[in-house]
Parts: C-alpha cells; sequence; structure tokens
C-alpha cells in the first residue's frame, strides 16, 4: 500500500481515515531496569513501546500520547506518569488506554480497578 509519505497524491485518491487516539502506559520496576534497558522480552521500556505500538496499530489509532514510570513500583498507585496519565485522559478524548500487559498498571485488584474507574471516568 503506497502512503501519503510515500505520494503525496495517495491522499486524494485514498483519504486518510481519521485515527481513534489512545495513550500507552509503559513501566518498569526498578531502577537498574529502567538504566539498563531490560533484556527479559516485555520487560523493556523499548519492548513494552513497540508492543503498544503494534496494539494500536490493530485497533486502528494512533498513540497521541505516552506515559512512562521508569523505575516504580507497581505496589502503589501512586506513581507520577500514572497519575499524569489519568489526568490527561480525563482531560482529552481518547479511545484506548494501552499497556503491554496489565501487571505494568497494577499488581493488585484493588489497584486494577481504581485506575480504570478513573480513567472511564
Amino acid at each position: 500500500m503506497t502512503t501519503i509519505a510515500d505520494d503525496p497524491a495517495v491522499s486524494l485518491i485514498d483519504p486518510p481515515k481519521t485515527m481513534a487516539a489512545a495513550v500507552s502506559y509503559l513501566r518498569v520496576s526498578t531502577r537498574e531496569q529502567a538504566e539498563k534497558g531490560g533484556t527479559d522480552e516485555g520487560l523493556s521500556i523499548p519492548a513494552q513501546r513497540e508492543a503498544t505500538r503494534r496494539k494500536a496499530e490493530q485497533l486502528g489509532a494512533g498513540i497521541v500520547e505516552e506515559f512512562v514510570d521508569a523505575g516504580a513500583s507497581a505496589k502503589s498507585s501512586d506513581r507520577p506518569e500514572l497519575m499524569r496519565m489519568i489526568q490527561y485522559v480525563k482531560a482529552n478524548k481518547v479511545a484506548y488506554c494501552i499497556v503491554h500487559k496489565v501487571d505494568r498498571l497494577a499488581r493488585n485488584r484493588a489497584d486494577d480497578v481504581s485506575i480504570h474507574l478513573a480513567l472511564q471516568q
């Protein structure tokens, strides 16, 4: 498929479809993981970024904002970028919040529920 970047005339032939807005949340637990980049599949920030990008693509969405808590434990939901993401979602129209794995967002069910409720509001 030819893209607009390849051929500007393609926008006249096949206009781009409006994409749903998505945000992504990436997290590693320790500063060491954040600094070394992590080597386990799905652990590193770059691996999570790639996975969330692929998921957004599958959903027909574009990631408009990325939130990264590097070296923050999921034992608490009081993480700076998580809180910033919740505020962003409250202030902007966002169709999807994409995380690589649920445990990147929350480690216990109570936090998971409260984060989901905050995002839905």
